[in-house]
């Protein structure tokens, strides 16, 4: 297996990585919304339903470090 030293998912229209080898898929229809101030799109999701994006292939992160970096407005 390859090594992942970075992922980014930008969501703007779009659940694939920058690198395309790690494509989201929806459950239950989640949206995109536009961005704070016009910039981009964002992936809106209500918990209450069970929105959400998987990730395919599989990505084991047992036993690694890593870190999360993402933005929330509630």
């Amino acid at each position: 297996y390859s090594i992942v030293t970075t992922l980014l998912w930008t969501f703007d229209n779009t659940l694939n990585d920058l690198s395309g080898a790690y494509t989201g898929t929806p459950l239950n229809n989640p949206t995109f919304v536009p961005g704070i101030n016009g910039y981009g799109s964002a992936l809106s999701v209500n918990g209450t339903v069970g929105q959400c994006s998987t990730v395919n292939p599989y990505l084991n992160m047992s036993y690694r470090s890593f870190t999360w970096e993402f933005w929330v407005y509630p």
